[in-house]
Formats: C-alpha cells, structure tokens, sequence
C-alpha cells in the first residue's frame, strides 16, 4: 500500500511538472508575440483619434464632452488617405531614400558638459582631449575616468560631423575646435555659419546659467512627468505647446519605432500621440540617482517662443478657426468675464466663437497661464534652472537650431528630408486646419454658432494670417459649391492657393500685420504689462524683449489697420505694401 501511494504521488508531481512547464512555455511565448506585435500596432492602425473620438462622444451628449479631443487640444489629424494624397508628390524621393545606405546612428548618444566660452578661443583647445571617431557609448569606467572636451570633427565617411564623447555630471553643448577647419558644410552651411549657430547657443545657455544664480530660481527640481524621453537614444524633450510641439512629438515617435530615422511628417499625429504614453520618463527615474544619470546621459531638448507670439499663436489657431471646443473652453469663459452686457448680446454668443484677442489676453493673464499648456510660462513646464538642455531652440530660428539638433545626433537628413521640411510644414498645416473642422461632428457644432460659408472662410483667413496663402488670393464660392464643401476639396483648394503665393517677403508681412492688428486692439497698457509679469521669468531666461520690435510704435499715428480679422471681407494689404515700397 505503501508503494502503491509512492507511486500515486510521484505520477501526481511528475504530472504537475509537465503543466508548469507548459504553461510557462504558452506564457513566454504569448509575451513575445505582444512584444513581436507592438510595432505592427503603431505601423498599420489608421484610424485617427478625431474619429474615434466622434464616434465615442455622440452627438447627444452634453457640449464639452462631444467636443473633447486628446490632450485638451484641436489637433487637425490628418487620415492616411488624405496624407497620401498630399504626400504623393514626394512618393518617388522616399522611395529613392529607402533604397540608400543609411547612415549609421550612434547609440547610445552623449553629449557632454563643456565650458563653451574657453573652448571658443583660438588655440586654446587641447589637442589631446581624447578626440576620436568613434560614436560608441563610453563605458562607465572610462566615464569615470575621462573628462574630455566635445569637440566638432568632420567625419571623412559620411560627410557628417560627430562629437566625442565623456561622461560629465550634466549634459552640455559640443562645440568646434577652432583648430579643426571645417571643410565640409553642414546642410548646405558653412564653417562661419557653423560656429555662429554655436556660439548663439552657447549664449542661450550662459543667459540662462546666469539668470538662475538668482536664489529663487535656484529652488527647481527637473521636469519629469510631462517630458518625452527615448532611451534608445537618450533624447529627452520637454514639450512647449505652440512652439512645434506636434512636429517634435513625432520626431520622438520616429526616434523610437524607425531606423534608420524617418521624416517626422510621415507620421499621421493621431498615431504618434497614441505613443506619447509608452515614451514618458519611467517611473523608476524620476528622481534620486537615477534621474540624475539619466540627464547625465542624455541630449536634452527645449525649443521656446516670445510669449507675445506664442499668445498670438494660440488666438489664431484654437479660437479664429472654427475650433468648438475651445470656443468653449476660452471663448465663452473670457466673454462671460470680461465682456459688458454679454447676456444681453443678440445672435449665438453662447458659443464663445466671436471672442475678441483683447478678451482671450485678458483670460490668459488671469486664468489659462495658470492650467493650460498652450499658454502656461515655459519655466514653470520644463524648468530650465533644474536641467541643463543640450540645445536650447528658439521659433524664431527654427531653422538653424534643427539643422545643429540633427547633426548632434548624428542623424540621415535625406531620410528626415531636411530640404523640403518648410514644404511639408506648410502642406501639413493646411491639412490640419482643414481636417477636423471640415469633419460631421465638429462642423455639426460650429454650424449650431456660424454657417458653413463663415466656416471656409476663417479656415482661408487663418492660412493667409499663418503666411501658408497670400492675401491676393480670396475665396470665391458658390452657394451650391460652399454647401458640397469636403475637407478634401478645400485642402486642395488651399494647396492650389499655397502653390500660387510665391512672394515670401509678402507672406512675412501678412503674418506681421495680423500680429499687430490683435496687438492694437489691447489698447490698455496694463494689460501689456501684466503679459510681462506672467512671463517675466521666460523674458528673462531666453533673451526676449518686454516690448518686441515688431510691437514698438504702434500707436504713433502711422499704423495702418487693413481689418485682418474681418474674414467676411477679402484682405486687402495694398496700403501696406506701398508704403513699404
């Protein structure tokens, strides 16, 4: 009997064996097929968040929830077919480009402290500073033991520039040995052009060293929960609504799921924000240690705007377009708090679509740079005293500053399609002006506010504003015509009119004078000043004036107003460009 339960139970364990072992096989296979499928969710899913979240949000529920898009943003996310059909111009060059070599990646990336000012002298750089060819990571002992100064070296190879590379307590910005002559350009620039790209970076940053010496500065702690960070190549990006943030949100997509790395524009944006929460800073290196070997490690990122311009930009694209959701969210709010006998006005002006620019500054004074990101201070967000960004960009010199991001990188600006990148802007940001507002939806709840004709034309109006179609092109439509309008249809009509407006320095005063126009209309002085107090710490930290160029002597009698914001009428800019003639 005694055997005969040995066995019973020896058979029970042996059985019990065999299950564990095949469950843990299922079990890590199941996982590696997850892992083996993620890519391909990013890579095939279509279908946009606007639809998906038209069609969670019915038409019958309330307002605010129908009208909820990601992120408390009007996103204009464009479907694979429509950037197709805007993209197909270019199929043949991203053919061509899939085809060629590409150029190899460091990874990991690091990019070290240096003092700058020193290393600018002539002569004054080490020659034995440990410079190779190198874009291998450092190891940790070397880390320890190397503190070697970055210095730009061309890359015989590739036609690129590398940096070396030593472990330092905080990143820093590599910059040109002036006893190395830079032979080769830099995306069609020059050895000059170079090093003045670097030493405007270098003051950038030496301003904002300065201006946190200041005691209460100096109180910071890192940004971490709102920041981008791709460990693949140790990017970290602290995003700033109304400075890019869509283009640099994509670019972080492609850093993580293409390689080599693509063009940022050829990622619809409704995919790359479904990424952004899988690409936030662990939870395990947000503080301590680990976020201090993090930051050590990485090439960190910050592009800022003037915040005159940033609240300009945010009037233009979230309230003059037909934007339902933030019509309510800051339209109807600042009416309601600022506008005398605002119950008593006749029409729709419940909807908050006919708010004023001097209401929507008054609003952002007082409410929005207090909790919404498109208009919150850029110190409080990534708090530059708390980390040392590698490449501090600006707006206003959007272009040079992207070309040093991706030569640090080291990164293929064919497959990036540097050359054309201001096209696709444009293209992209005319689809996106176009797409939601045009949708059932959301053109459904404007239609409630204005009619469709208004509709097209604050779309056309916000497009010549931005500089993407000249003033000379006006909208002419047909009743019949107005009522067929698809937001295919008139994306193409955009396009046409875009391909048409080839006076650039036209194009620059259009969006100049619209500036201005919103600007004369805040004719109270306190406003102006409460905007730099809001912003104070921005002014001072990235260089910025109180009062811009373009914002001084507006009301010396010599101002033109050719009514910018009257979209009803076509926009005449006659006066203004015979006086500059």
């Amino acid at each position: 009997m005694a055997r005969k339960a040995r066995n019973r139970l020896f058979i029970v364990m042996l059985t019990s064996l065999f299950i564990t072992m095949g469950l843990l096989t299922y079990s890590t296979h199941n996982e590696s097929s997850k892992t083996k499928n993620r890519q391909t969710y990013y890579n095939s899913r279509n279908v946009t968040l606007v639809e998906r979240q038209l069609r969670e949000h019915s038409p019958n529920s309330s307002e605010s929830q129908s009208l909820l898009p990601l992120e408390s943003k009007q996103r204009s996310i464009t479907t694979s077919r429509t950037r197709e059909q805007l993209l197909s111009r270019r199929t043949g060059q991203q053919e061509s480009n899939n085809s060629s070599t590409p150029t190899k990646l460091s990874s990991p990336l690091i990019i070290p402290q240096s003092n700058l000012s020193d290393m600018l002298k002539t002569n004054d750089v080490n020659q034995n500073s440990g410079v190779n060819g190198s874009t291998q990571s450092v190891n940790a002992k070397s880390q320890d033991s190397k503190a070697s100064s970055a210095i730009l070296q061309p890359d015989e190879k590739s036609t690129k520039y590398y940096f070396n590379e030593s472990a330092t307590a905080h990143v820093g910005l590599p910059v040109s040995n002036s006893n190395v002559t830079l032979k080769k350009t830099m995306h069609g620039g020059n050895a000059e052009t170079v090093s003045t790209t670097l030493r405007v970076m270098e003051e950038r940053r030496t301003r904002i060293k300065t201006v946190c010496s200041d005691v209460q500065m100096a109180t910071q702690v890192p940004a971490t929960r709102t920041v981008h960070y791709n460990a693949k190549h140790k990017f970290y990006y602290c995003p700033v609504e109304k400075v890019a943030s869509t283009f640099w949100r994509r670019f972080v997509y492609q850093l993580q799921y293409t390689d080599p790395v693509r063009s940022p524009f050829d990622v619809p944006i409704g995919k790359a924000l479904r990424s952004m929460g899988d690409l936030h800073l662990p939870a395990t290196k947000r503080s301590g240690k680990e976020l201090e070997q993090l930051l050590s490690e990485s090439a960190k990122l910050l592009f800022v705007r003037d915040p005159h311009s940033r609240i300009f930009s945010a009037y233009i694209d979230k309230l003059l377009p037909p934007n339902p959701y933030y019509w309510t969210v800051w339209g109807l709010p600042a009416i309601v708090r600022y506008r005398e006998n605002h119950h008593k006005t006749r029409g729709h002006s419940h909807c908050g679509h006919d708010v004023t620019f001097k209401e929507l500054v008054k609003y952002v004074i007082n409410v929005a740079s207090t909790n919404d990101a498109h208009v919150m201070p850029i110190n409080k967000m990534c708090t530059p005293c708390a980390v040392s960004y590698t490449v501090i960009g600006k707006m206003e010199s959007f272009g040079d500053d992207i070309k040093l991001l991706f030569d640090y990188m080291h990164l293929n600006t064919t497959l990036l399609r540097l050359n054309s990148m201001k096209r696709e802007t444009t293209l992209d940001a005319i689809a996106d002006s176009a797409t939601d507002a045009l949708s059932g939806s959301w053109l459904a709840s404007s239609l409630k506010c204005i009619s469709k004709e208004a509709v097209l034309q604050r779309i056309w109006r916000k497009n010549q504003i931005r500089g993407f179609v000249s003033w000379r092109k006006n909208l002419k439509l047909s009743s019949i015509e107005i009522k067929d309008m698809k937001s295919r249809d008139f994306i193409k009509l955009l396009t046409e009119a875009s391909n048409l407006s080839i006076d650039k320095a036209e194009l620059k005063i259009q969006k100049i004078q619209a500036m201005k126009e919103a600007f004369m209309t805040v004719d109270d002085p306190n406003l102006l000043s409460d905007i730099n107090k809001v912003y104070s710490d921005d002014i001072r930290l990235f260089g910025y004036d109180q009062t811009p160029l373009w914002l001084k002597n507006l009301r010396d009698g010599s101002f033109i107003n050719t009514n910018a914001f009257d979209y009803s009428r076509p926009w005449d800019l006659g006066k203004i460009l015979s006086t500059k003639r």
